[in-house]
C-alpha cells in the first residue's frame, strides 16, 4: 500500500528537520532581520483616535474637514485650576497674567491669548459711555481703578508687547480699547446676552481660568508631538510652588503624545504579559527548557513577520491593532502544545527522533492547519467592519495565525529532545480521564449547572448588558489631557459642546438655504 500524502509530506519535512536545521535557523533569522528592517524604514504607527471611525461617515467627514480647513493644529490650551477658597480673584488674574507673559517668552510659542476679546467690528464705542455709567457700584469703582497712571502705563506696555509678538488680539484692543474701560463697560451686556460663554477664559465662580497659546510646531506627527510636549512639561514644571495653582494642558500635540504613550505602554505591558503567560503553562505542563525558550522565540517572530506584513499592505498601522499580539500567542501556544504532546507520545512509544516528528506532524499538523485556517477566516470577516482600526486588526490576526502556523510546524521540532517519562501527575489526569468515559453524567449535569446559572445571570434584569458605543470610550480616560478637556467641558459648557456645520463647496443658495 502506497504511504498517503500526509504521511509522505510529514516525513520528508521530518527528515529537513532533523538533516539541516542549519538552513532553517539561517532561514528564520534572515526573514526576522528582513522584517525589522520593514518595520524601522517602511511602517509607521497611527495613534489617532479619529482614524478608528468609519471614514464613510458624513459626520467624520465633517470632521476630518473641520479639522483640516479650521482648526489649527499647533494649539495649546493651558488650564489654571485653583482649589477652593484659594486666593482671591485679583490674585487669580495677575497669575494668570503672569504665567502668559512667560509663556509668551517662551521659544516654541508663536502667539498668546491672555484676555478676552472685544465682541463687535468697533468695540461697542458709541455705547461705552452709557454702560459705563450704569454699572453697579462696585464694578464702577473697579473700572475707574484702571484709570490710575501705573495701571494704564502698565497695560499699554502689556499691549505693545504682545503686538510685537504678533498678536492680533492685542492689536485689536490696543486700537479699540487700549485702557480696558470698554471691556469693563460691555460686560454686564455680554452675560446678559450670553455670548461672553463663546470667548470668556475664565469661569463664573473664577476657579478656573484658560490660557490659549499657539505654538510653532511644524511637524504634528507622534515624534513631533512627543518633542513639543517635552518642552511644555519643562516649562510647566517651573510652576511647581504649592501656592500656585493645578495647570494642566490639552490639544492635539497634548492628546497625540499622551494616546500613543498610553497605547504603546498597553500594548507591550498585554504582549509581554500574555507571553509569559503561555509560555508558564507550558512549563508547568511539560517542565522543558528548549522547548519553552523555542516556543517564546517563535511566538515573537511570527508576531514581528506579521506586523511587517502589515506594514507593508497598509503602510501605517494603527495601535490599537497592534493588539493582535495577545490573541496570536495564544492560538500559537495551542499549536505548540499539540506539536509537543504528539512528539512525547511518540518518543515515549520508542521512535526515534526523526519518526517521532514525524508522527507529531502527521498527527497534529492537519488539525492545527485547519484550526488556523478557519480562526484566520473568522477573523478576516473584519475587513468589512467600517473602521480602518478594526479592518487592520483581522489582516493582522489572520496574516499571524498563518505564519504562526507554518513556523510552529516547521520550526518547533527543532527544539524538541529526548522523551518524556510519564510522571505521577500524568497518571493522575489518566484516572481522571478513565472517570469521566465511564461516568459522564456528573460531569455533563456539573456543565449544564454552570451553563444554566451563566444564562440566568446575562438575562437578568438588575443588571442588564449594556454596549458603550460612543467614540470617546476608545480614549485613554486618565490621561492628563482628557483631564484638561473635561474641565474645561465642565467649566464652560457653551464653549465646548458646540454644533458645527461644515459646508463643502458654499455657493449663497446653500447658505441662505441654511
Amino acid at each position: 500500500m502506497s504511504p498517503r500524502p500526509i504521511d509522505a509530506i510529514a516525513n520528508f519535512v521530518a527528515g529537513v528537520i532533523v538533516r539541516r536545521p542549519r538552513v532553517l535557523i539561517a532561514a528564520l533569522a534572515c526573514s526576522t532581520l528582513l522584517a525589522a528592517l520593514v518595520l524601522a524604514k517602511h511602517t509607521t504607527f497611527d495613534s489617532d483616535i479619529l482614524n478608528l471611525l468609519p471614514p464613510g461617515e458624513l459626520s467624520v467627514q465633517g470632521l476630518r474637514d473641520y479639522e483640516r480647513g479650521f482648526a489649527q493644529s499647533n494649539e495649546l490650551a493651558f488650564v489654571l485650576v485653583w482649589p477652593e477658597g484659594a486666593g482671591t480673584t485679583d490674585e487669580h488674574e495677575e497669575f494668570r497674567e503672569t504665567f502668559a507673559a512667560r509663556l509668551l517668552e517662551q521659544p516654541w510659542v508663536l502667539r498668546v491669548l491672555s484676555a478676552q476679546p472685544l465682541a463687535g467690528g468697533d468695540g461697542g464705542r458709541e455705547i461705552v459711555v452709557p454702560l459705563l455709567l450704569n454699572l453697579p457700584p462696585e464694578e464702577f469703582q473697579a473700572a475707574l481703578k484702571k484709570l490710575d497712571p501705573l495701571t494704564m502705563e502698565t497695560r499699554i506696555a502689556r499691549l505693545a508687547a504682545d503686538v510685537a509678538a504678533g498678536s492680533p488680539q492685542a492689536l485689536f484692543e490696543l486700537e479699540n480699547d487700549p485702557l480696558g474701560l470698554g471691556a469693563s463697560a460691555l460686560k454686564p451686556l455680554w452675560e446678559s446676552m450670553k455670548v461672553n460663554r463663546a470667548f470668556d477664559l475664565t469661569s463664573p465662580d473664577g476657579l478656573l481660568h484658560i490660557v490659549p497659546c499657539i505654538t510653532r510646531q511644524t511637524d504634528s506627527s507622534p515624534d513631533g508631538c512627543k518633542a513639543l510636549m517635552r518642552e511644555v512639561h519643562a516649562f510647566v514644571g517651573g510652576f511647581g510652588d504649592e501656592t500656585n495653582p493645578r495647570i494642566l494642558v490639552t490639544g492635539r500635540a497634548a492628546y497625540v503624545d499622551e494616546i500613543s504613550t498610553s497605547m504603546e505602554r498597553d500594548i507591550k505591558l498585554t504582549s509581554v504579559v500574555s507571553l509569559f503567560a503561555v509560555v508558564g503553562l507550558f512549563w508547568l505542563g511539560f517542565r522543558r527548557l528548549w522547548p519553552l525558550v523555542g516556543i517564546a522565540v517563535l511566538l515573537v517572530v511570527s508576531a514581528v513577520l506579521a506586523t511587517a506584513f502589515g506594514g507593508l499592505l497598509f503602510g501605517s498601522l494603527n495601535v490599537v491593532a497592534i493588539g493582535f499580539c495577545s490573541i496570536l500567542f495564544g492560538l500559537g501556544d495551542d499549536f505548540s502544545l499539540l506539536i509537543c504532546q504528539r512528539y512525547y507520545h511518540a518518543a515515549d512509544g520508542g521512535l526515534n527522533r526523526h519518526q517521532a516528528i514525524a508522527q507529531a506532524l502527521k498527527l497534529a499538523g492537519p488539525g492545527i492547519f485547519w484550526v488556523a485556517l478557519t480562526t484566520a477566516a473568522g477573523f478576516l470577516a473584519l475587513c468589512f467592519a467600517g473602521s480602518p482600526g478594526f479592518r487592520q486588526l483581522g489582516a493582522l490576526v489572520a496574516i499571524g495565525v498563518l505564519l504562526a502556523t507554518g513556523i510552529m510546524l516547521l520550526m518547533l521540532p527543532l527544539f524538541l529532545h529526548g522523551k518524556r517519562p510519564p510522571t505521577a501527575r500524568d497518571t493522575a489526569f489518566l484516572d481522571f480521564a478513565r472517570h469521566c468515559h465511564s461516568q459522564p453524567l456528573p460531569l455533563l449535569g456539573l456543565g449544564a449547572l454552570l451553563g444554566l446559572l451563566g444564562l440566568i445571570l446575562s438575562l437578568a434584569p438588575w443588571r442588564p448588558l449594556q454596549f458603550d458605543l460612543t467614540p470617546a470610550s476608545l480614549e485613554p480616560t486618565r490621561t492628563p489631557a482628557a483631564q484638561a478637556l473635561a474641565l474645561m467641558m465642565s467649566g464652560f459648557p457653551d464653549t465646548f459642546e458646540p454644533v458645527i456645520a461644515v459646508i463643502q463647496n458654499p455657493r449663497p443658495a446653500n447658505l441662505a438655504a441654511l
